[in-house]
């Protein structure tokens, strides 16, 4: 048989493995609620649809308090409502 054909003379780094937990956790920790938001809202205009906790609105079911859902399913579809600030409509300048 033929030999394989090496691609690199050196074994290729394997990167960072791992991260210590503590540290991810201690980040995590320092994020407040508002930035949490700030971030799922602005995924949400780059059409990103995040996942959103929310309250349940089922009063019934008391074992799930809280849910998840996409944000399209919660805010509505962001082409519809978003819109850029200085861009004017045609419709109201004319009018």
């Amino acid at each position: 048989m033929a030999k394989k054909k090496k691609s690199r003379a050196h074994r290729t780094s394997a990167g960072i493995v791992g991260t210590n937990r503590k540290i991810t956790n201690a980040l995590r920790r320092e994020r407040s609620h508002v930035e949490d938001t700030l971030n799922r809202v602005k995924a949400w205009k780059e059409l990103k649809n995040p996942w959103v906790t929310i309250a349940n609105p089922s009063k019934a079911e008391t074992a799930k308090k809280f849910i998840k859902v996409k944000a399209n399913d919660l805010w509505g579809d962001p082409k519809k409502s978003f819109y850029m600030m200085g861009a004017s409509n045609k419709e109201e300048s004319d009018g």
